[in-house]
């Protein structure tokens, strides 16, 4: 699993403890004495439902980091009778889920720091706040689809590393015409694997936005030509940007010449195309539209070489 997937899960068991209050009920029932007699802890018991409630919906890693804390027996609600009954239950139990929620409230924090990227909450921060190599930096993640058809190869790897690489020199060359400003070069600030490995790149704040615009754009297009051939599905997504109209426009302008105009339009086309037949997805993807980015993006089966039958053997013509 991936970084970023660790620490949102690990928040959400976080934040389900704070909202349940079921650390601070335990608490409670440990330092008031227990009643004379058969005793039900309402207060504990609503807690115990609460926490059960927010957990129901945790995913397979928040289930992870809900059993390495020991939390699970919370939501089971057979063990309950343990903790709300003072002369049924077993008080040692009491002390022991306590524990457990000790741990997770005071360790997931530190736990989070300590595999945090030094990035990761750069966004949170004020221009003031940001130490310098972040200053009028913009962030781009992408991440590379996986499954056991579509395995990580070095090509399609270094097929998605060129294309974000073309892409942010093209829209910098644009810029550059536009506002008269000279980019910083983009840098590849962290990457991670998981299930499905992730890229970060790091550059000047406009051109990743820039950059960004085109991937959402080029997504725009991937849904509405779904239903072409994937050949013909590319090479319309490509044409059809409008990126490429703000080089028409440079040229029209005379702020470029046709020859450089020619040049940006091809390696831009052929940036796009091959960020696309890399297969690759951005997390903006998935608020864009209700179609899934995964089940679009995902690359074409390679084809079986002419003359070749399924087991790679070339065919003997009679």
């Amino acid at each position: 699993m991936r970084r970023i997937e660790i620490i949102q899960a690990s928040q959400k068991v976080l934040e389900d403890i704070q909202e349940s209050q079921i650390y601070e009920a335990f608490g409670k029932t440990l330092r008031e004495k227990p009643p004379e007699g058969e005793a039900f802890n309402a207060y504990l018991m609503s807690k115990l439902h609460g926490y059960s409630l927010l957990a129901k919906d945790y995913g397979a890693i928040e289930k992870q980091i809900a059993d390495l804390f020991r939390l699970t027996d919370l939501t089971d609600s057979k063990k309950w009778p343990e903790v709300v009954y003072s002369k049924k239950g077993r008080p040692r139990t009491v002390s022991v889920w306590n524990m457990h929620l000790y741990f997770a409230v005071n360790y997931l924090p530190i736990f989070m720091d300590l595999i945090k990227p030094d990035y990761f909450t750069i966004t949170e921060k004020s221009p003031e706040e940001l130490p310098a190599e972040y200053k009028d930096k913009g962030f781009l993640t992408v991440m590379l689809i996986e499954d056991e058809n579509h395995p990580p190869t070095a090509d399609r790897v270094v097929a998605l590393i060129s294309s974000i690489s073309a892409l942010y020199e093209t829209s910098s060359a644009i810029l550059k015409k536009l506002i008269k400003q000279s980019p910083v070069d983009l840098t590849m600030s962290g990457c991670d694997a998981g299930v499905e490995k992730t890229f970060d790149f790091l550059g000047t704040a406009e051109v990743i936005e820039m950059v960004r615009d085109i991937i959402l754009s080029l997504w725009d297009r991937i849904v509405f030509f779904r239903e072409r051939q994937i050949a013909q599905r590319v090479e319309l997504v490509a044409k059809s940007l409008p990126v490429i109209n703000e080089i028409w426009d440079l040229e029209n302008a005379n702020k470029i010449g046709h020859e450089e105009g020619e040049f940006l339009r091809r390696k831009l086309t052929d940036s796009v195309e091959k960020f696309i037949a890399c297969g690759a997805v951005t997390a903006e993807m998935y608020d864009r539209s209700t179609f899934d980015p995964h089940e679009l993006m995902t690359p074409e089966p390679k084809l079986l070489e002419e003359g070749e039958d399924e087991n790679g053997e070339e065919e003997k013509k009679e």
